[in-house]
């Protein structure tokens, strides 16, 4: 049966894996760029990306609304 600090407690450990997973996966390709310069522009982009799918997510979430 699930309750509120179930969900609450699976949403929890579901953001700090993925938090997790992603700052791997960006020091990985910061570490791979410092090897290959010439990759800069696309680690560039791919943050960019990034940001721009995180605040589709919060303004689709409501976050920081006032």
């Amino acid at each position: 049966m699930l309750t509120t600090g179930s969900i609450t407690t699976e949403t929890f450990s579901a953001a700090l894996l993925g938090l997790e997973d992603l700052s791997l996966r960006v020091t990985a390709a910061a570490l791979h760029v410092a090897a290959n310069p010439e990759k800069h522009p696309r680690l560039r982009l791919m943050l960019a990306d990034l940001s721009e799918v995180m605040q589709c997510c919060e303004d689709d979430l409501g976050l920081y609304q006032q």
